[in-house]
Protein backbone atom coordinates (compact mmCIF):
# COMPACT_ATOMS: atom_id res chain seq x y z
CA UNK A 1 0.00 0.00 0.00
CA UNK A 2 1.47 3.52 -0.88
CA UNK A 3 1.71 5.79 1.87
CA UNK A 4 0.47 9.23 1.88
CA UNK A 5 3.12 12.03 1.36
CA UNK A 6 3.87 12.68 4.73
CA UNK A 7 6.44 15.36 3.84
CA UNK A 8 6.19 18.04 1.68
CA UNK A 9 8.62 20.37 0.63
CA UNK A 10 7.57 23.56 -1.48
CA UNK A 11 9.94 25.86 -3.50
CA UNK A 12 8.78 29.04 -3.60
CA UNK A 13 9.79 32.79 -5.23
CA UNK A 14 8.02 35.25 -6.24
CA UNK A 15 6.50 34.37 -9.32
CA UNK A 16 2.79 33.47 -10.19
CA UNK A 17 4.24 29.76 -11.30
CA UNK A 18 5.41 29.68 -7.78
CA UNK A 19 1.76 30.58 -6.15
CA UNK A 20 -0.08 27.87 -8.39
CA UNK A 21 3.05 25.48 -6.78
CA UNK A 22 2.08 26.34 -2.91
CA UNK A 23 -1.85 26.47 -3.16
CA UNK A 24 -1.18 22.85 -4.79
CA UNK A 25 1.08 21.80 -2.03
CA UNK A 26 -1.30 23.63 0.85
CA UNK A 27 -4.18 21.21 -0.81
CA UNK A 28 -2.19 18.31 -0.46
CA UNK A 29 -1.01 18.59 2.64
CA UNK A 30 -4.62 19.38 4.16
CA UNK A 31 -5.63 15.85 2.36
CA UNK A 32 -2.59 13.88 3.04
CA UNK A 33 -1.97 15.63 6.74
CA UNK A 34 0.94 16.66 5.92
CA UNK A 35 3.80 18.11 7.18
CA UNK A 36 4.25 21.31 5.14
CA UNK A 37 8.00 23.31 5.09
CA UNK A 38 8.10 26.21 2.44
CA UNK A 39 11.49 26.91 1.11
CA UNK A 40 13.40 29.90 -0.02
CA UNK A 41 16.76 29.89 -1.66
CA UNK A 42 18.26 33.47 -2.58
CA UNK A 43 19.88 32.49 -5.55
CA UNK A 44 23.59 33.91 -4.53
CA UNK A 45 25.51 33.42 -7.44
CA UNK A 46 22.83 35.91 -10.17
CA UNK A 47 23.22 38.55 -7.33
CA UNK A 48 26.64 38.57 -6.44
CA UNK A 49 26.89 39.52 -10.39
CA UNK A 50 24.84 42.81 -9.25
CA UNK A 51 26.56 43.94 -6.03
CA UNK A 52 28.76 45.83 -8.12
CA UNK A 53 25.84 47.98 -9.64
CA UNK A 54 23.55 47.60 -6.23
CA UNK A 55 25.49 47.44 -3.31
CA UNK A 56 22.47 46.43 -1.35
CA UNK A 57 21.14 43.65 -3.58
CA UNK A 58 21.87 41.28 -1.16
CA UNK A 59 20.07 42.61 1.77
CA UNK A 60 17.33 43.74 -0.33
CA UNK A 61 16.40 40.16 -1.36
CA UNK A 62 16.71 38.62 1.69
CA UNK A 63 13.95 41.32 2.99
CA UNK A 64 11.93 40.60 0.39
CA UNK A 65 12.40 36.76 1.10
CA UNK A 66 11.08 36.96 5.07
CA UNK A 67 7.85 39.11 3.34
CA UNK A 68 6.98 36.39 0.86
CA UNK A 69 7.51 33.34 3.70
CA UNK A 70 5.40 35.27 6.30
CA UNK A 71 2.96 35.61 3.34
CA UNK A 72 3.00 32.36 2.32
CA UNK A 73 2.88 31.07 6.49
CA UNK A 74 -0.37 33.09 7.02
CA UNK A 75 -2.14 31.69 3.78
CA UNK A 76 -1.20 28.18 5.21
CA UNK A 77 -1.91 28.68 8.49
CA UNK A 78 -5.46 30.38 7.60
CA UNK A 79 -6.36 27.18 6.05
CA UNK A 80 -5.65 25.01 8.96
CA UNK A 81 -2.40 23.45 8.16
CA UNK A 82 1.11 23.48 9.77
CA UNK A 83 3.97 24.68 8.14
CA UNK A 84 7.27 25.97 8.86
CA UNK A 85 9.25 28.20 6.80
CA UNK A 86 12.87 27.90 5.70
CA UNK A 87 15.71 30.46 3.90
CA UNK A 88 18.90 29.85 2.58
CA UNK A 89 21.28 31.39 0.32
CA UNK A 90 22.95 29.45 -2.66
CA UNK A 91 22.42 27.12 -5.40
CA UNK A 92 18.57 26.76 -5.13
CA UNK A 93 18.93 23.10 -7.10
CA UNK A 94 21.79 22.31 -4.78
CA UNK A 95 19.88 23.80 -1.45
CA UNK A 96 16.52 22.18 -2.11
CA UNK A 97 17.78 18.79 -3.05
CA UNK A 98 20.46 18.29 -0.91
CA UNK A 99 20.42 19.96 2.09
CA UNK A 100 16.92 20.80 2.67
CA UNK A 101 15.12 17.61 1.58
CA UNK A 102 17.16 15.16 3.66
CA UNK A 103 16.95 17.74 6.49
CA UNK A 104 13.09 17.77 6.64
CA UNK A 105 12.38 14.11 5.56
CA UNK A 106 11.23 15.47 2.52
CA UNK A 107 9.14 12.57 -0.11
CA UNK A 108 7.40 15.22 -2.23
CA UNK A 109 9.13 18.50 -3.86
CA UNK A 110 6.93 20.70 -5.29
CA UNK A 111 7.81 23.27 -7.63
CA UNK A 112 6.64 25.87 -10.40
CA UNK A 113 7.35 25.34 -13.44
CA UNK A 114 9.27 28.58 -14.29
CA UNK A 115 9.95 30.56 -11.86
CA UNK A 116 10.54 34.71 -11.41
CA UNK A 117 12.19 36.74 -14.72
CA UNK A 118 15.64 37.61 -14.59
CA UNK A 119 14.77 40.82 -13.70
CA UNK A 120 12.93 39.84 -10.39
CA UNK A 121 15.16 36.84 -9.87
CA UNK A 122 16.36 37.59 -6.69
CA UNK A 123 14.82 34.26 -4.51
CA UNK A 124 14.49 30.95 -6.65
CA UNK A 125 14.50 31.58 -10.26
CA UNK A 126 13.86 28.98 -12.56
CA UNK A 127 15.41 25.77 -11.03
CA UNK A 128 12.59 23.45 -12.05
CA UNK A 129 14.97 21.50 -14.30
CA UNK A 130 17.47 21.36 -11.67
CA UNK A 131 15.32 20.02 -9.06
CA UNK A 132 14.07 17.42 -11.50
CA UNK A 133 17.32 16.05 -11.96
CA UNK A 134 18.65 15.97 -8.74
CA UNK A 135 15.95 15.38 -6.65
CA UNK A 136 16.08 12.10 -4.94
CA UNK A 137 12.22 11.72 -4.26
CA UNK A 138 8.77 12.86 -5.70
CA UNK A 139 9.05 15.53 -7.46
CA UNK A 140 5.38 17.82 -8.86
CA UNK A 141 6.23 20.26 -11.31
CA UNK A 142 2.60 22.74 -11.41
CA UNK A 143 1.49 24.66 -14.32
CA UNK A 144 -2.03 24.51 -14.00
CA UNK A 145 -3.46 27.87 -12.68
CA UNK A 146 -6.03 26.31 -11.00
CA UNK A 147 -4.27 25.03 -8.31
CA UNK A 148 -6.76 24.82 -5.94
CA UNK A 149 -9.02 22.59 -7.46
CA UNK A 150 -8.92 18.56 -7.42
CA UNK A 151 -7.35 17.03 -10.38
CA UNK A 152 -9.68 15.59 -12.64
CA UNK A 153 -8.32 13.78 -15.67
CA UNK A 154 -4.84 11.99 -14.53
CA UNK A 155 -2.81 10.12 -17.48
CA UNK A 156 -0.25 7.77 -15.97
CA UNK A 157 2.74 6.45 -18.20
CA UNK A 158 3.87 2.81 -17.45
CA UNK A 159 6.83 0.53 -19.04
CA UNK A 160 7.98 -2.67 -17.58
CA UNK A 161 10.08 -0.93 -14.70
CA UNK A 162 9.98 -0.64 -11.13
CA UNK A 163 9.90 3.32 -11.04
CA UNK A 164 6.91 3.24 -13.54
CA UNK A 165 4.91 0.55 -11.27
CA UNK A 166 5.58 3.11 -8.35
CA UNK A 167 4.85 5.83 -10.44
CA UNK A 168 1.13 3.71 -10.93
CA UNK A 169 0.75 3.23 -7.52
CA UNK A 170 1.57 6.87 -6.62
CA UNK A 171 -0.95 8.23 -9.53
CA UNK A 172 -3.61 5.35 -8.65
CA UNK A 173 -3.75 6.95 -5.26
CA UNK A 174 -3.85 10.73 -6.15
CA UNK A 175 -6.56 9.71 -8.63
CA UNK A 176 -8.67 8.04 -5.95
CA UNK A 177 -8.81 10.77 -3.59
CA UNK A 178 -9.37 13.17 -6.14
CA UNK A 179 -12.15 11.23 -7.38
CA UNK A 180 -10.05 11.53 -11.09
CA UNK A 181 -10.74 9.74 -13.92
CA UNK A 182 -7.65 7.75 -14.90
CA UNK A 183 -5.93 6.93 -18.46
CA UNK A 184 -3.41 4.24 -18.30
CA UNK A 185 -1.20 4.57 -21.55
CA UNK A 186 2.33 2.56 -22.80
CA UNK A 187 4.24 3.81 -25.49
CA UNK A 188 6.50 1.58 -27.60
CA UNK A 189 9.18 3.77 -29.16
CA UNK A 190 8.77 3.81 -32.67
CA UNK A 191 12.81 4.70 -33.41
CA UNK A 192 14.00 1.91 -30.80
CA UNK A 193 11.30 -0.81 -32.74
CA UNK A 194 12.78 0.11 -36.10
CA UNK A 195 15.88 -0.21 -35.29
CA UNK A 196 15.45 -3.89 -32.95
CA UNK A 197 13.11 -4.85 -36.10
CA UNK A 198 16.22 -5.22 -38.65
CA UNK A 199 17.66 -8.05 -36.32
CA UNK A 200 14.38 -9.81 -35.74
CA UNK A 201 11.34 -9.46 -37.45
CA UNK A 202 9.09 -10.75 -34.96
CA UNK A 203 9.91 -8.25 -32.16
CA UNK A 204 6.80 -6.02 -33.41
CA UNK A 205 4.22 -8.42 -32.54
CA UNK A 206 6.29 -9.63 -29.33
CA UNK A 207 5.89 -6.37 -28.05
CA UNK A 208 2.41 -5.48 -28.82
CA UNK A 209 1.56 -8.91 -27.09
CA UNK A 210 3.38 -8.28 -24.18
CA UNK A 211 2.21 -4.32 -23.91
CA UNK A 212 -1.62 -5.07 -24.35
CA UNK A 213 -1.63 -7.61 -21.64
CA UNK A 214 0.61 -5.49 -18.90
CA UNK A 215 -1.93 -2.49 -19.82
CA UNK A 216 -5.06 -4.91 -19.11
CA UNK A 217 -2.97 -6.31 -16.01
CA UNK A 218 -2.81 -2.22 -14.61
CA UNK A 219 -6.16 -1.25 -15.76
CA UNK A 220 -7.86 -4.41 -13.39
CA UNK A 221 -5.15 -3.35 -10.78
CA UNK A 222 -7.02 0.05 -11.09
CA UNK A 223 -10.60 -1.24 -10.94
CA UNK A 224 -9.53 -3.23 -7.95
CA UNK A 225 -8.48 -0.24 -6.14
CA UNK A 226 -11.61 1.24 -6.50
CA UNK A 227 -11.33 3.64 -9.16
CA UNK A 228 -14.60 3.82 -11.60
CA UNK A 229 -13.65 5.68 -14.58
CA UNK A 230 -10.40 4.05 -16.00
CA UNK A 231 -9.25 3.55 -19.34
CA UNK A 232 -6.16 2.17 -20.70
CA UNK A 233 -4.44 2.95 -24.57
CA UNK A 234 -1.19 1.60 -26.53
CA UNK A 235 0.48 3.99 -28.50
CA UNK A 236 3.48 4.05 -30.69
CA UNK A 237 5.77 6.83 -31.14
CA UNK A 238 7.83 9.41 -29.47
CA UNK A 239 6.73 8.57 -26.31
CA UNK A 240 7.72 12.32 -24.47
CA UNK A 241 5.39 13.94 -27.40
CA UNK A 242 2.54 11.59 -27.68
CA UNK A 243 2.64 11.68 -24.04
CA UNK A 244 2.88 15.38 -23.19
CA UNK A 245 1.20 16.86 -26.28
CA UNK A 246 -0.62 14.55 -28.07
CA UNK A 247 -2.40 12.25 -25.71
CA UNK A 248 -2.79 15.22 -22.78
CA UNK A 249 -4.28 17.24 -25.43
CA UNK A 250 -6.60 14.44 -26.21
CA UNK A 251 -7.39 13.39 -22.84
CA UNK A 252 -8.09 17.07 -21.58
CA UNK A 253 -5.30 15.90 -18.29
CA UNK A 254 -4.78 18.37 -15.74
CA UNK A 255 -1.77 15.41 -14.49
CA UNK A 256 0.51 13.72 -15.85
CA UNK A 257 2.06 10.81 -13.58
CA UNK A 258 5.69 8.87 -14.70
CA UNK A 259 8.47 7.40 -13.26
CA UNK A 260 11.78 9.71 -12.97
CA UNK A 261 13.33 7.26 -15.05
CA UNK A 262 12.29 3.66 -16.98
CA UNK A 263 13.97 1.18 -18.16
CA UNK A 264 18.16 1.03 -18.75
CA UNK A 265 19.72 1.48 -22.10
CA UNK A 266 19.18 -2.65 -22.88
CA UNK A 267 15.90 -2.70 -22.02
CA UNK A 268 14.45 1.04 -22.89
CA UNK A 269 11.91 -0.86 -25.21
CA UNK A 270 8.45 1.06 -24.24
CA UNK A 271 8.78 4.54 -22.20
CA UNK A 272 12.63 4.31 -21.42
CA UNK A 273 13.73 7.57 -19.14
CA UNK A 274 11.77 10.38 -21.10
CA UNK A 275 10.52 11.96 -17.81
CA UNK A 276 12.50 15.12 -18.28
CA UNK A 277 10.72 15.75 -22.15
CA UNK A 278 7.61 15.41 -20.53
CA UNK A 279 8.11 17.86 -17.87
CA UNK A 280 9.45 20.01 -20.56
CA UNK A 281 6.74 19.59 -22.92
CA UNK A 282 3.43 19.20 -21.14
CA UNK A 283 1.17 22.22 -20.75
CA UNK A 284 -0.26 20.41 -16.86
CA UNK A 285 1.09 19.05 -13.99
CA UNK A 286 3.60 16.68 -14.18
CA UNK A 287 4.11 14.08 -10.89
CA UNK A 288 7.78 12.30 -11.28
CA UNK A 289 7.83 9.46 -9.03
CA UNK A 290 10.99 8.12 -7.88
CA UNK A 291 11.67 5.18 -5.98
CA UNK A 292 13.39 5.46 -2.33
CA UNK A 293 17.02 4.07 -1.94
CA UNK A 294 15.57 1.95 0.39
CA UNK A 295 12.77 0.30 -2.22
CA UNK A 296 14.96 0.18 -5.48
Amino acid sequence: MIRHYQNILIAVDSSDESMQAFRRGLSLAKKHQSRLTVAHVVEYRTLNRLVQYIPTIMETAGEQGKVLLNLYKAEAEGSGVDVQTVMETGAPKTIITKELTPEYGTDLIITGASGAGTVGRFIMGSVSTGIVRNARCDVLVVRNKDAGSDYKRIIIAIDGSKEAAHAFDKGIALAIEENAAVLITHVIDSVVLTSMEQHDTGLFIEMESYSEKMLEEYREKALNAGLEHVEAELHHGAPKVVIAEDLAKKYKADLIVVGASGLNTTERFFLGSVSEGIVHRADCDVLLARLLEEEE
